[in-house]
């Protein structure tokens, strides 16, 4: 039972943010004898990854690669076809996936004792009760209630970014996006970021020519090595999709059905078009309003709430996770750091939010999981690192897959052999990166993974394989 005493009711814990970091938050709060209030405002319950991000970015991709694969056979004796795209019909299939899986979400939530669901703007105040103690209270609307902890998972909003005449443009967002029932001839994807990715490539399946322009002079975080980074950008380069890098907008003007982009691409005048321009990257830390200075709640220049190990902010009674906190935007990960968030709250023992073993997943195709340490990070954590790689370009049972290219680097301690981390770049990498992230999480050696019996030509068997190439270094 969460509670401050074990003779007194329950302890309350408000969480803000209805996400699916807060609502998993709530969920776990609440199967743990705490009395739960959430409060949701703006999206729906299940925030950005259910109505916008990875859910209705993968439903997109899944029906473009199909047309993909169908258009462009990998095996000789077989004819491509070209399959006729009703987006009308393809967004109505998307919409009605997110409200099923919207209204599984709030039903879940429903079925837990204790667990009151509130719609609305909170703040939160501290207040002095008659034993002159100070008392946390939250405000929605024209409630207000005390509560014991409060847990902040509100995420990020889009805010547009500062480009002269983005006003008058006609500028989409990704949720402009995904409820267009006609295909744009052509679409520029203003920065980008991982699942911003997922729908450029997704739209240049579907028919689109799609241009990404991003700041940064590479296209994907430190987390990721240029080698894997040079094979996806081929990857998505031999479809028709243009990278720039290196690429400023400064000024954006709208003539006819076409979208002008001026700017500069490695600090030179230029400018690109297209019927469309989807704005992807910019999200900042939900904090507006909530009252977080008075209450002695710091933030770092971006905006992102400080916390500890423990997720608890400078305030004691205050912790926050997701988003907020500016740790990545992964979902799984931020849902990870709610839960554990939320144990610490309302449980007397503490513990660290970080560990390497949580995997990730670009859901392009071929897609980029990872799990761990690559070796530059390796190296930076004090380990004698050093990776091991395998092309399945160069590998003869690479033809299991229906696209048999892509890479796989494993991480390794030289000494002891122990596996650091991994990086997957392949066909079948989201499922696959498991196998790594339990043989992280053992503590195995790749020894210990080469022994381990793969089923043969599979991309768990390729793995194997580049463990074995440790015998080969030895």
């Amino acid at each position: 039972m969460a509670t401050d005493d074990p003779q007194e009711a329950p302890l309350h814990l408000t969480i803000i943010g209805g996400g699916s970091a807060g609502c998993a938050a709530a969920m776990w709060a609440a199967d743990h004898g705490a009395r739960v209030t959430l409060v949701n405002d703006g999206l729906p319950l299940g925030g950005n990854a259910l109505h916008v991000g990875v859910f209705p970015a993968r439903l997109y991709m899944r029906a473009a690669t199909l047309r993909h694969r169908a258009a462009h056979p990998t095996l000789p004796g077989l004819s491509g076809a070209a399959l006729k795209v009703d987006l009308k019909a393809l967004s109505a299939h998307v919409q009605e996936c997110i409200e099923r899986a919207h209204t599984s979400l709030v039903s879940a939530l429903r079925r837990r004792r204790g667990l009151e669901l509130i719609d609305g703007r909170a703040s939160l105040a501290s207040r002095s009760d008659a034993a002159s103690s100070e008392t946390l209270h939250v405000v929605v609307g024209k409630r207000s209630w005390r509560s014991d902890r409060v847990l902040l998972t509100c995420g990020a909003t889009s805010q547009p970014p500062r480009i002269e005449g983005i006003e008058d443009a006609e500028t989409w967002s990704l949720r402009d996006l995904i409820a267009c029932t006609e295909l744009p001839s052509s679409l520029i994807f203003a920065g980008i970021h991982d699942i911003g990715l997922t729908y450029a490539q997704a739209f240049a399946r579907l028919g689109a020519e799609v241009t990404i322009l991003h700041e940064e002079d590479r296209l994907l975080d430190a987390d990721h090595s240029p080698a894997l980074e040079s094979r996806l950008l081929e990857s998505l380069q031999a479809e028709g999709i243009r990278v720039v890098l290196d690429a400023t907008v400064t000024h954006l003007e709208r003539r006819k059905d076409q979208t002008r982009a001026l700017g500069t691409h490695q600090g030179s005048p230029t400018h690109w078009s297209a019927a469309r321009v989807v704005i992807v990257d910019h999200r900042r830390p939900s904090t507006e309003g909530l009252g977080l200075e008075a209450l002695g709640v710091e933030r770092d220049p971006g905006g992102f709430v400080r916390v500890d190990e423990s997720f608890r902010t400078t305030h004691d009674a205050i912790f926050a996770a997701g988003d907020i906190i500016g740790r990545g935007t992964r979902t799984h990960a931020a849902t990870r750091d709610a839960i554990l968030a939320a144990q610490n709250a309302v449980m007397p023992s503490r513990t660290a939010g970080y560990t390497p073993t949580v995997p990730f997943v670009i859901h392009t195709d071929p897609p980029l999981a990872g799990v761990g340490w690559d070796e530059a990070q390796a190296r930076q954590a004090g380990f004698d690192a050093r990776c091991f790689t395998l092309d399945l370009r160069e590998h003869p049972p690479g033809s299991f897959s229906d696209a048999p290219d892509g890479l796989i680097h494993l991480v390794s301690d030289r000494r002891s052999n122990q596996l650091l981390g991994a990086r997957l770049l392949a066909p079948g990498a989201a499922n696959a990166i498991m196998e790594l992230a339990v043989a992280l999480r053992s503590g195995l050696t790749l020894p210990e993974l080469a022994r381990l019996l793969h089923p043969p030509a599979t991309l768990a068997s390729a793995i194997a394989a580049c463990a074995r190439k440790l015998d080969a270094d030895t």
